[in-house]
Parts: structure tokens; C-alpha cells; sequence
């Protein structure tokens, strides 16, 4: 499942050990430059979700970030493996102008203490890949011993 806060969000996920790659992007995109020159990070890890960001900005210092007006929608992957060929979960999400056309995902349903990777898609612009990992599993009561 996935979620963006302050920006609509369409969750889709693929049930791990599926392999699923990106679609092919759709449709002509043209901007001034790169989409993703700001990069992509990752954090606030749980034991079973990460959450991944990125900005479209292919003129990071312009109004918007040289994407203009209107919402814009962003293809995000993440898999177990740094090739991205054993996806995990996938979806994507919409950004709007009023938030610099800012990435929140959080990705859940992952296995806890785990490396994973990850990137986004814009029209014909792939993200690099990065990697985040998921925090450990919280054990409650008991004494060490």
C-alpha cells in the first residue's frame, strides 16, 4: 500500500517474490532538463515500511522547479534486488505545483531488517537507484537474559 500525505495518491502493490518492472512511459513528456536532479532519499524506517521521496525540479531553483502548473504523475518501484528485477511493491502518485512538485511514499508490507532499492519514473526520466533498509522488529516484555 502506499500513501502521500498532502497529495492524492493511487496505491497499487505486487505481493513479494512477483517480479514486475516499470511500464513503458506513455505519451510525449517534454521539460527544460533532467526530472530528477534533486536526487531521491529515503527514511523513517519501521520494521515493514520505508518512505522514498524525490522532487520533479529539471530547474530546481525556478518557481515549481520548471514543472509549472498542474499535477504530474510519478511511477515509484521498490525491489530486493540493486538491478530492480525482483520487485516488491510499485505504484505511483500525483504531485501537485503547490508542493514543488515534492514525492512523499510510504511503502509498507516489507520485511523487517532488510536492504532494499528503489526508484521513480517521469515520462521518459528514471531516478537513479538507491537504497534504504527497514528497521528491525520491536520485541515488547520480557527481561534479557
Amino acid at each position: 500500500s502506499s500513501r502521500r500525505s498532502g497529495c492524492s495518491s493511487s496505491p497499487a502493490s505486487t505481493p513479494l517474490g512477483r517480479t514486475r518492472r516499470l511500464p513503458r512511459p506513455t505519451g510525449g513528456v517534454t521539460l527544460p532538463g533532467p526530472a530528477f536532479t534533486l536526487g531521491v532519499a529515503s527514511g523513517d524506517p519501521g520494521s515493514d515500511r520505508v518512505i522514498l521521496w524525490t522532487r520533479l525540479a529539471p530547474r530546481p531553483l525556478e518557481p515549481s522547479g520548471g514543472m509549472g502548473a498542474g499535477s504530474r504523475d510519478v511511477e515509484w518501484q521498490i525491489a530486493a534486488d540493486p538491478a530492480m528485477t525482483r520487485a516488491v511493491r510499485h505504484g505511483h502518485v500525483s504531485t501537485r505545483a503547490d508542493l514543488a512538485h515534492s514525492v512523499h511514499v510510504t511503502v509498507g508490507g516489507l520485511l523487517p531488517d532488510r536492504d532494499y532499492y528503489y526508484r521513480f519514473r517521469f515520462g521518459r526520466w528514471l531516478s537513479p537507484i538507491a537504497r534504504t533498509k527497514t528497521g528491525g522488529e520491536l520485541v515488547l516484555g520480557g527481561a534479557p537474559g
